[in-house]
This record gives structure tokens, C-alpha cells and sequence, in this order.
């Protein structure tokens, strides 16, 4: 019989779902910033420069900021469970 960790298993496990959850948070951040930069791309030909200027909330400092966000959530989420598995793994060898 094979032998292996429970707590190593669900450890990976549930590194691997945060992660995948928060690059999909990533790419759904991508996608906004597409779209809204089609947008400008849109009103570029109907408004003038300084009322474009002003609408353009999504710009690459907010992106960064919204991408590390998720980043430190996620990364946060991943803490928090492990310190919760250690608990769990400690008071059951009690």
C-alpha cells in the first residue's frame, strides 16, 4: 500500500483550487480592462480628449491594483486554511 500524507494531499489539493480561482479573478480583471479600453476606443470618435481623459477610470495603475489585490487574497486564503489544517492535524494526534 502506497504511503501518503492526508494533510499533504489536501494541502495541494486546495492550493491548487485557490489558485486556479483567483487566475480566473485574473482574467475576468482582463477582461473588464478590454472592454472598457473598447469603450474609449468608441467614444475616442464622438467626445473630445479632456472628457475621455476624465471617464477613463480602468487605466493600468488600477489594474495593478485590483491584480494584487487578488493576488494578496488569494495568497491570504491559502495562509489561513494552512494554519487551520495544522490545527486540525495537531489536536488530532492529541
Amino acid at each position: 500500500m502506497a504511503n501518503f500524507n492526508i494533510k499533504d494531499i489536501l494541502s495541494f489539493q486546495i492550493h491548487r483550487n485557490i489558485t486556479n480561482l483567483y487566475k480566473r479573478y485574473l482574467n475576468l480583471i482582463e477582461d473588464i480592462q478590454e472592454e472598457h479600453l473598447n469603450m474609449l476606443n468608441k467614444l475616442n470618435k464622438k467626445i473630445d480628449q479632456e472628457t475621455l481623459k476624465n471617464i477613463d477610470y480602468f487605466d493600468e495603475n488600477k489594474y495593478n491594483y485590483y491584480r494584487k489585490k487578488i493576488l494578496d487574497l488569494g495568497n491570504e486564503t491559502i495562509r489561513e486554511i494552512d494554519k487551520n489544517i495544522d490545527f486540525i492535524e495537531q489536536n488530532n494526534e492529541k
